[in-house]
């Protein structure tokens, strides 16, 4: 099978439909690829995209995967052949013979594609005629299929009112883990070419910028002096009455231009990845020409998690909410008021909870110990939590990086969690020292003075530039530094334990107790001390380029 894999793959480039091939593999990307496409599923977080790991993945993903260079080490792999009329015949005469039934027609080789055909065109023409409810409705119709295919595969417990207890989700009657591993699978490709493709217009100088990338969609940026928000509106739609592009996007006005007219850089670029081209084939059988779509606008933009912007367009004074996914909160108010909220708790320095209000479940209604006998609107209280994910690891204040393994993703997200147990924001640059810092085996016991003190007495004693050879003794050193916390025993220790710069954490308290020190021990003031602050102090990722050296 894997033989007959990895043909498949060699020929790949020509094929004219998607094949449903699965592989376990082992990968490594080299460490110069910035979107790692080959994605690892952890329990509780969903995907991570690292430079290496073991996961099963499909053709088109594996395909991309060499294109970007990954090293990759088979283990086992599955490839199902492409099912005929006559071979459907052939493998259930004996069964349609004993029940009775009809064979399989001609047209019934693919059983779903006449019932999708119609979901599409009738939620193609609901969107024609802005009818938002129908369209919903459509789409949450044809999401229900794959759903019905992936039922049962990952365990998921879901409420019986029946039986009065929740029970494992069964598999349903056409699970099938091959077709919905493919559905996914070729999406995932096919976002990762657009990601890779943008980055590739990056390299090659184009003033692009890659925001956000989930499920089926990407959030990225242009130069708007090379495209604007009025480029992307289609101004010729005989229901465009507007006079200015904030006025129709406040009047929720999302008739937009096709995708190869607003970026017909990027499109052109798009044409050389295999995965999009088969999606756009499968578009155009079902005569549908834009395989990609323009959804929404902005120029301002808050990316604060995987699934968490704020996106608005500013056009002097007047301002209006374009993007809004709340990763999950239940927030009240008009869409502008939503994100004014999340604005504004963004900036909190400590963990805070907000109320809302949801509807009472079935389960509370037939439970005879629960007051509640009907559906009433039900206050909740939960945290608020718009800090950063970490399914990628910062680098700057707005750059990231692809963690290597999923034990480096661990380990910041044990660093996210140490914060929350102590009810504390996991901002980056929190995290950032918390993890450097277990990366760099340093504990941090005692008070913050104390930290400080170690530290400064590690690299004193052990010669450590710019701190100058010793020039008393361990007693009469304990004797200036008392007021500190310094003491024979701490000294002596200090001398023998290894230093490691940039390990105490860059706060105003932090930095005073430095300077008090160093006057003590009687260093000049040189620009105020800005080579032992150097030394000292963990490099904050918000401004990795500037330490604190004038307050």
């Amino acid at each position: 099978m894997l033989k007959q894999f990895q043909d498949l793959l060699a020929n790949f480039e020509n094929a004219t439909h998607l094949q449903i091939a699965l592989a376990d593999i082992t990968f490594k990307f080299p460490s110069s690829c910035k979107y790692p496409n080959l994605s690892i599923r952890i329990e509780g977080f969903g995907l991570l995209n690292p430079l290496e790991g073991r996961t099963v993945s499909t053709l088109p993903e594996i395909h991309l995967a060499l294109y970007l260079g990954a090293a990759i080490t088979y283990h086992e792999a599955v490839v199902l052949e492409g099912i005929t009329t006559e071979k459907i015949n052939e493998l259930n005469a004996k069964a349609i013979l004993k029940e009775g039934l009809e064979a399989c027609g001609d047209n019934d080789t693919y059983v779903m594609q006449k019932h999708l055909e119609r979901l599409y065109n009738l939620r193609a023409k609901a969107k024609a005629n802005d009818e938002e409810l129908l369209q919903q409705l459509y789409k949450t119709y044809s999401n229900s299929l794959y759903g019905k295919l992936a039922q049962g595969i990952q365990k998921k417990s879901s409420f019986n009112s029946r039986d009065g207890a929740s029970k494992r989700l069964p598999k349903s009657n056409i699970t099938n883990s091959y077709y919905a591993s493919m559905t996914t699978g070729l999406i995932r490709a096919a976002l990762s070419a657009v990601i890779v493709a943008i980055q590739e217009l990056i390299d090659e100088g184009h003033n692009y910028v890659i925001i956000s990338a989930t499920t089926d969609g990407c959030l990225y940026g242009i130069d708007e002096s090379k495209l604007s928000v009025a480029d992307t509106l289609n101004t010729d739609d005989k229901r465009y009455s507007y006079s200015s592009i904030i006025e129709a996007l406040q009047d929720g006005y999302k008739k937009f231009n096709p995708f190869e007219k607003v970026d017909p850089l990027l499109a052109e670029k798009l044409k050389k990845f295999q995965s999009l081209r088969l999606l756009k084939i499968s578009h155009e059988a079902w005569d549908d020409k834009q395989y990609i779509e323009v959804k929404h606008v902005a120029n301002r933009l808050l990316n604060f998690k995987t699934r968490g912007q704020v996106g608005f367009y500013e056009e002097g004074t007047a301002r209006v909410t374009t993007i809004l996914a709340k990763a999950g909160h239940k927030i009240a108010g008009t869409k502008n008021e939503q994100a004014q909220w999340i604005l504004e708790h963004y900036k909190d320095e400590t963990i805070q909870k907000y109320e809302f209000t949801t509807l009472s479940s079935i389960q509370n209604i037939i439970d005879e110990e629960c007051v509640i006998e009907d559906i009433l609107s039900v206050p909740e209280e939960r945290i608020i939590s718009l800090d950063y994910d970490y399914k990628r690891y910062p680098i700057s204040q707005h750059e990231t990086a692809p963690h290597q393994d999923l034990n480096q993703f661990s380990k910041y997200r044990q660093s996210v969690d140490y914060l929350k147990r102590l009810r504390q924001r996991a901002s980056i640059d929190a995290v950032d020292y918390k993890y450097q810092r277990a990366k760099q085996g340093v504990r941090k016991t005692g008070s913050n003075k104390e930290f400080v003190l170690r530290h400064i007495l590690r690299a004193l004693l052990q010669g450590v530039k710019p701190f100058t050879k010793l020039d008393m003794s361990y007693f009469k050193l304990a004797i200036l530094l008392r007021e500190f916390g310094a003491s024979l025993s701490k000294i002596k220790h200090a001398k023998s334990t290894i230093f490691t710069p940039n390990m105490v954490q860059d706060t105003s308290g932090n930095r005073a107790v430095i300077r008090k020190i160093l006057r003590t021990l009687n260093y000049p003031t040189t620009n105020n001390y800005s080579d032992f602050l150097e030394l000292l102090l963990h490099k904050k990722i918000t401004n990795a380029e500037e330490v604190s050296y004038l307050d």
